[in-house]
């Protein structure tokens, strides 16, 4: 990565590391955050309270710049500093973590953007560049742990081979979602403040529409029928036009009818998971129609694999904007 010359391009870079530091987290089930070993005694939740710790020492720098008032330097080395990090936050709630990661990483993109650009670029009475102390803490520091969370997950996070596994991962996954989605005040449920002006409740109606889609295919499976779709879209662009007709098809739908097509549909799915046959699941040569990949990848991808996404649009929004007042 070529180093910063302008604050758009420190922005840009800073929410790129944002977003990896995102996707190699999102696969990951609840259950497993906190199993350690990605780093030493580590786990992903310490990872995350790790990066936020050190994300919070370069937000109090910026906004010392913006009111001339540095904080102080401490005679405690980083390594002090991190076990301290880590005894502090090891029994936290993990979505207690994340949501004060994504609360601090939103501050330090606004307290960008705030600041004058020269002093980003040029040294200052405090040392070098400012744009060094974002590299120090962000650009150059999320990539080690990224890095550390992909190794384990590649060893931990594998497919599952048995119908049983398949069927935790899902109800795992699906408990996460609804104890989301219950953490909300009704008058949130409805409100246009997600990505692309999707409320909560479009959440729901997507995840719905997706899980419905693939109990069509398992109702097929079952009866030995080619399916009336194909099970896996692939098409970016045809995924983007579905997703579009689903937004527009769902939000005059209430919240109620909505939650309850969640519900129906999620039962019916898991009641249909549970009837197919094992080699109907993971033989990746059982039916013609799956191009050669076995069904549990239909089913995990719009099950356990979809729902962090969703779930993470959710805890985001309320996190970051719960700062500002505009949610409970």
């Amino acid at each position: 990565m070529a180093d910063p010359t302008t604050r758009t391009e420190l922005l840009t870079q800073v929410q790129a590391m944002y977003a990896a530091l995102e996707e190699a987290t999102a696969p990951i089930l609840p259950a497993q955050v906190r199993v350690p070993g990605v780093n030493g005694a580590w786990s992903v939740s310490d990872q995350l309270a790790h990066l936020t710790f050190w994300d919070r020492s370069l937000l109090a720098r910026l906004h010392g710049i913006g009111t001339s008032r540095q904080p102080g330097d401490t005679d405690i080395d980083d390594d002090t500093w991190n076990r301290h990090c880590f005894d502090a936050n090891r029994h936290r709630a993990p979505d207690d973590i994340l949501a004060d990661l994504w609360r601090t990483e939103q501050a330090i993109l606004e307290a960008i953007t705030s600041l004058p650009e020269a002093v980003f670029f040029a040294a200052g009475p405090h040392g070098g560049p400012l744009w060094h102390a974002v590299d120090g803490a962000v650009l150059s520091h999320y990539p080690e742990h990224i890095a550390q969370i992909e190794r384990w997950r590649t060893q931990h996070v594998t497919p599952p081979t048995m119908k049983s596994d398949l069927l935790y991962r899902i109800a795992d996954g699906y408990a996460a979602l609804t104890a989301t989605i219950d953490a909300v005040p009704p008058g949130e449920m409805t409100l246009p403040a997600l990505h692309g002006g999707w409320s909560i409740k479009d959440e729901v109606a997507h995840l719905t529409f997706w899980e419905a889609r693939v109990l069509t295919v398992l109702h097929a499976a079952l009866a030995d029928e080619a399916p009336p779709h194909p099970p896996l879209v692939g098409d970016a662009e045809k995924i983007a036009v579905m997703n579009d007709e689903v937004f527009e098809a769902s939000r005059h739908r209430s919240m109620d009818d909505v939650l309850a097509d969640m519900d129906r549909t999620h039962a019916a799915f898991v009641r249909a998971v549970k009837e197919l046959p094992d080699d109907a699941i993971f033989d990746a040569h059982r039916f013609a129609w799956m191009g050669g990949e076995p069904l549990m990848v239909a089913i995990a991808g719009d099950t356990y694999e979809h729902y962090p996404e969703h779930i993470r649009n959710i805890q985001r929004w309320r996190a970051v904007e719960s700062t500002r007042g505009v949610v409970r």
